[in-house]
């Protein structure tokens, strides 16, 4: 098994609770007061708590309700329309995994196609950050719902080996927004004539026929999407994170941009909208199965501006994976390597505290598993959780690139490197490089976390800088940060380390220095 723990850090966490002061336009207030459920002024209520689901809603698109609708239409409407026409464009489906490595291979089906743990034919109470259907064990993945092209069905049945169902059986041409611009004949409806059919079976099925006042033309769902920085006292845009547009069966998603903005592709109709906490590379679980949301409105043709603040801590953090992560991947991080998997990488954040780890040994792929406590049960403010978050990168970075060497790795080699690159990414993110382990070994609890990475780049030796010749004396410097990650490859012991280190020299550095800097190292070096 390859687990590795980092340790648990202690900090006094000031929260600040802040709403979303847009003018004019709808808003949804997260922060505001000491309660967990907030309402937004529309009157929904999100919590971070599960979803709570209400009646089950009787779907206009199915083609046993649009066949009962034509029957109800005027004779020169149903002249316009062959029922023959009416058959299934899509199919709602319900997936049933029976382990964390199926929901692993449906969360990487390729191309995409989006998952929901939420049915789509039931209406959301009261919004909340996950959730797993009661009639499935806690320790299973819960059901996950799609709608698919039929054509796409069909090619999933063959190469997902994951047991299904088909719910509703769905005409839905209008799915493409580009629908009123395509010929009839492509969907053996005249648009008018469907629009008709599609009222009525509204009317039949209880739902509200809702499009936008006073016009046909469709809308485009937009907004923002920020999260309040415990260490900045502001709120800051979360980046890349998949937003969810639904109006019953008909579901579109986008990704914010770096500024946290989107724009959904259009609709005709109220949408539902809803964060998923996931990018295409990452995806963030409540838990270690759950996928991690964040309920939002009802609007039409409205925008979105979200700021969560601390009232959804979960949310919070959630926020500070998702910026880390984006950062990681996409972003230039001084020449370090992002992950490398073939699969999405899973970070399961946990409430309450414990060690944080990067695991590769949990069936399903690779995970990072984070807590947003402190031992002291405070929440850990967004810089502490950072590097937190940043350090199982580290790991993550370090095994999926060296994967068949990994285990030869000492284990003080793979912690030092990860506290090397969370230091790096907190510095990207905050202009902090320093970390209190460049006061290696005197004040620092487990020595398996050494700054020595942190010495051969920084110009800071922490023997003068603490006037303590305990210290190591550190007058090395001028490493980049790409040299460091092609070191660490070759480095399996210390002594590789050195070897290393001297064989890829700045010219400002000698080998005595080197030398110098390593004496301390081997005096309290283990490599287990």
């Amino acid at each position: 098994m390859i687990t590795l723990c980092k340790k648990l850090w202690t900090v006094a966490i000031t929260t600040c609770l802040i709403a979303c002061q847009k003018v004019d336009e709808p808003k949804q207030i997260v922060g505001e007061g000491e309660q967990d459920i907030v309402e937004n002024e529309n009157g929904f209520i999100a919590t971070e708590s599960q979803t709570i689901l209400g009646e089950v809603i009787d779907i206009p698109y199915s083609v046993e309700n649009l066949l009962k609708a034509y029957e109800n239409l005027p004779a020169q409407t149903k002249s316009q329309i062959d029922p023959a026409a009416i058959q299934p464009t899509h199919y709602y489906v319900r997936f049933y995994p029976k382990s964390i490595e199926e929901l692993d291979i449906l969360r990487n089906v390729k191309p995409y196609v989006f998952l929901s743990e939420t049915p789509l034919d039931r209406k959301v109470v009261v919004g909340g950050s996950s959730y797993h259907d009661p009639s499935i064990p806690d320790e299973l993945p819960t059901f996950q719902y799609t709608v698919v092209p039929v054509a796409r069905w069909a090619e999933l049945e063959k190469s997902v080996p994951i047991e299904a169902s088909i719910l509703i059986k769905a005409y839905i041409p209008d799915y493409d927004e580009a629908y009123t611009t395509k010929s009839a004949e492509k969907y053996g409806i005249p648009p008018v004539a469907y629009e008709a059919l599609l009222k009525e079976a509204y009317r039949i099925t209880g739902n509200e026929y809702d499009v936008i006042p006073e016009t046909k033309s469709s809308w485009n769902p937009n907004g923002r999407i920020r999260a309040y920085d415990t260490d900045m006292a502001s709120y800051i845009p979360v980046k890349g994170v998949r937003i969810r547009g639904t109006h019953l069966l008909k579901v579109k998603e986008t990704l914010t941009d770096t500024n946290g903005c989107f724009t959904l592709a259009s609709f005709n109709n109220p949408v539902s909208l809803k964060i998923v906490w996931e990018s295409d590379d990452w995806d963030i679980r409540d838990g270690l199965i759950g996928q991690a949301t964040f309920d939002g409105p009802s609007l039409n043709n409205q925008s979105w501006y979200c700021d969560i603040g601390t009232n959804h801590e979960k949310n919070v953090r959630y926020a500070v994976i998702q910026n880390v992560a984006y950062k990681c991947f996409y972003e230039n991080i001084g020449g370090l390597y992002a992950p490398l998997f073939s699969n999405k990488l899973k970070f399961c954040q946990h409430t309450g505290h414990g060690s944080s780890c990067f695991d590769s040994s949990i069936p399903g792929g690779e995970f990072i598993e984070t807590y947003i406590e402190d031992i002291l049960g405070d929440y850990k403010g967004s810089k502490e959780y950072t590097e937190n978050v940043a350090h199982e990168i580290g790991h993550s970075v370090h095994y999926s690139w060296a994967t068949s060497v990994y285990n030869s790795h000492s284990q003080i080699i793979k912690e030092s490197w990860a506290d090397f690159y969370s230091v790096a990414i907190k510095y990207q993110i905050y202009g902090e490089f320093m970390a209190y382990v460049d006061s290696w070994p005197k004040y620092t609890i487990n020595l398996e976390y050494s700054p020595i990475f942190i010495d051969l780049y920084d110009d800071v030796n922490q023997r003068s800088f603490y006037n303590d010749s305990d210290l190591p004396d550190d007058n090395v410097s001028g490493y980049t940060w790409g040299q460091l990650n092609l070191i660490l490859y070759y480095s399996f012991s210390l002594a590789d380390l050195k070897t290393k280190a001297k064989n890829t020299k700045p010219a400002c550095v000698t080998n005595d220095q080197i030398d110098s800097l390593f004496t301390v190292y081997e005096a309290n070096w283990s490599d287990n």
